[in-house]
């Protein structure tokens, strides 16, 4: 008990702050310890923009947006802000302009990511983006490329439309799609994985649309390995 209150606070003082998380050689943890997630707020061209995070501001940064039935808090519930922390990254999820916590208003998709990111500090990161957040990731990896150290589309919407414009992407991609979705067929897949330089296609067997929700534990596997290569190896 004594030794799982002390991680707790270790975690608690770290979490998005400056300090230090494991070195590289700790990736692939199979679970995390316990790790404080802190929800914040920040505004962005006016607009209120709640977000919980975890790691340290030095850790290579992962940002995560979320499908039209969820914010920030599924990524927390689904325990991959605490993973990706336990694992040595800044984890970042975020509520987009009027869903979870977020602040209901108009605001230009094209621009959202960017502003949301020089708000953040973050000069790079790699991108999280299922379904419906594909109109904000989409125009953010297309526009600046330079910005994005790995991209995981988790069948987006918008490939037809900015599938032409990702040929410039040279971040590691990692393209994720339930085997049985019945929302985007997985020929769309093909298509993105097709469309970007160095993408790669992860098929998730016995899941739908949500397919990181209905099988968890192979998607946080085949994630914090493609992290480790895309993030690490390369040290970006």
């Amino acid at each position: 008990m004594l030794r799982e209150f002390a991680l707790s606070v270790v975690f608690a003082l770290s979490a998005c702050s400056g300090s230090h998380s494991p070195p590289p050689a700790a990736q692939h943890e199979a679970a995390p310890r316990a790790v404080a997630i802190a929800r914040r707020e920040i505004v962005v061209r006016g607009v209120t923009v709640a977000y919980r995070c975890a790691g340290a501001s030095s850790d290579p940064c992962v940002l995560l947006l979320h499908g039209a039935k969820y914010s920030s808090k599924t990524w927390e519930e689904l325990g991959t802000l605490a993973l990706l922390a336990t694992n040595g990254y800044r984890a970042i999820a975020i509520d987009l302009p009027g869903f979870g916590e977020s602040q209901a208003a108009e605001v230009d998709a094209a621009r959202f990511v960017l502003e949301l990111c020089d708000s953040l500090s973050i000069s790079k990161c790699a991108l999280i983006s299922p379904s419906m957040s594909g109109r904000f990731a989409f125009p953010f990896v297309a526009t600046h490329p330079e910005r994005v150290a790995a991209f995981i589309p988790i069948a987006p919407v918008g490939i037809v439309e900015f599938s032409p414009k990702l040929a410039s992407l040279a971040a590691p991609t990692l393209v994720v799609w339930g085997a049985n979705d019945a929302v985007i067929a997985t020929s769309q897949a093909d298509t993105l994985t097709a469309a970007i330089p160095h993408a790669e296609k992860f098929l998730i067997a016995d899941a739908d649309h949500a397919c990181y929700i209905a099988q968890p534990k192979a998607f946080h596997t085949r994630l914090l390995a493609f992290l480790g290569h895309a993030l690490f190896s390369k040290k970006r």
